[in-house]
This record gives C-alpha cells, sequence and structure tokens, in this order.
C-alpha cells in the first residue's frame, strides 16, 4: 500500500520491515534467512522462502506461517489478488507452480519447453486483477537469450512478448 518497505538484512540473517513515517526498522521474528521477498497486494503479508520453506508473515509482526515444505532453490514469487501465490523453482521438471495463500496443495501451471531449448521458467509477476501473469523464460546459455512471456491464466496459455529480458515488473502509466 506504499506505507511500509521490507527487506532482508543483517548480512541476509533477517527480515525487516519499516513503515515510511518511523525511523526505526523492525526485525520479523522467526523470518530467518530469507530469500525471494514478496508482498501481499494489501501490505499486510510478506511472503519469504526460509530454510526450505515457503513462508509468510503479517508485517506487523506475529508466527510466521508455512505454507508449503521443501521450496528449495526458488526463482521468484508473486501474489495475485485473489489469494493466489505463483512461485518458480530449479526443478527441471516445472515451470511456474500455484499455491493457496494458506498453503496446500500445488499446482503445475506451466512446464519449460524442451525442444525450444527452454531450462526454467521464472521470476512470476502478476498484471493488475491477477488474470495474467508475466514470467522469464530462461534458455541454455546467457541471460542474453532469456525471453519475457505472459501467461494467460483463464486458458493456460503463455506467449513470448519480448526477446531478450528478464525478470519482468508491470509499471502503470500515469
Amino acid at each position: 500500500d506504499g506505507t511500509h518497505v521490507a527487506y532482508v538484512g543483517n548480512n541476509g540473517r533477517q527480515l525487516f520491515v519499516r513503515a515510511f513515517d518511523q525511523t526505526d526498522s523492525v526485525p520479523l521474528a522467526g523470518a530467518d534467512f530469507p530469500a525471494g521477498v514478496f508482498i501481499k497486494p494489501d501490505g499486510q503479508w510478506v511472503g519469504f522462502v526460509g530454510e526450505f520453506v515457503l513462508r509468510k508473515v503479517a508485517i506487523n509482526g506475529g508466527a510466521v506461517q508455512d505454507l508449503l515444505l521443501g521450496a528449495r532453490s526458488m526463482l521468484g514469487a508473486t501474489w495475485g489478488e485473489r489469494g493466489t501465490i505463483i512461485f518458480a523453482t530449479e526443478r527441471t521438471s516445472t515451470g511456474l507452480e500455484q499455491i493457496s495463500e494458506d498453503g496446500g496443495a500445488t499446482t503445475v501451471l506451466t512446464r519449460p519447453n524442451r525442444e525450444r531449448g527452454e531450462d526454467y521458467h521464472a521470476w512470476p509477476a502478476f498484471l493488475p486483477g491477477s488474470k495474467a501473469v508475466l514470467f522469464t523464460i530462461l534458455h541454455a546459455g546467457s541471460i542474453d537469450s532469456a525471453e519475457i512471456a505472459v501467461l494467460d491464466l483463464s486458458t493456460g496459455v503463455h506467449k513470448v512478448i519480448l526477446r531478450g529480458g528478464s525478470a519482468p515488473r508491470y509499471l502503470p502509466s500515469g
């Protein structure tokens, strides 16, 4: 909501939140060795990977909640307006996966196309309305061969929209 910033500090050991109208940051207890930090659209929760578990914690503190055990080698995550988290891992058998913000079973949304030389699908970012997701298609070789694609969540079809880019983010106009 633009009133706080969440970040990893203390040499990568802790997750902090700071309100912009305050001078001090607050460490979130239990959010140790966080990676891949992402925020719920309402700004009230922070998601992250810690100790091979996909987790969330309220920005005002409280207990850390585990969403998915065995989450390793994350390649980004994004939190949608409809209570869904989409994430990517370095598993070569899946691309983007989806899980409820309350945890539970995951659903595979994409799989890299090996015939096209795709290695991973990574760094998802919801578009407004949470009906589509931008993401990066990584190919063998260098990051220069990466592509930015958009996945339509209603059809499951994705389309490459830009070659030679990675880690896309939506920027509203005006």
